[in-house]
């Protein structure tokens, strides 16, 4: 399953996967990204929440990489992605799929107030 959102304000795509992500969902989900990102301007931020991850089905990893892809492709700058203790190794398993520009600032942290910090103010201390 899934969860999908663009932040026109914020210029900032939330992505977050839970438990069993098959690839039912995986094709639902790099539609919603490309709806989403449709008219999108270079430079929005993507939050990818893995909090509550089980597992991802092998058969998604096409669909995971046309998404980031798509998001390369539509100038993405800064990724922040959640990745608690409790979910490391599917997290991490799944994050080594996606292949971003080298120019993309890339963040992992374990918390949601941590990753709003980190993609909203510039230095961890106000």
């Amino acid at each position: 399953m899934f969860y999908v959102d663009f932040n026109k304000a914020e210029k900032l795509l939330k992505i977050k996967l839970t438990h069993i992500f098959d690839e039912k969902d995986a094709e639902q989900w790099l539609a919603q990204i490309k709806v989403c990102l449709k008219n999108v301007q270079p430079g929005f931020k993507i939050l990818t929440d893995l909090t509550s991850v089980e597992r991802v089905d092998a058969a998604t990893i096409q669909y995971i990489e046309q998404a980031m892809d798509f998001c390369n492709q539509k100038g993405v700058s800064k990724i922040v992605r959640i990745i608690p203790d409790s979910a490391k190794d599917v997290g991490f398993n799944i994050m080594s799929i996606f292949h971003y520009d080298n120019n993309i600032d890339i963040i992992t942290v374990s918390n949601m107030d941590e990753a709003i910090n980190r993609l909203f103010f510039k230095h961890k201390s106000f």
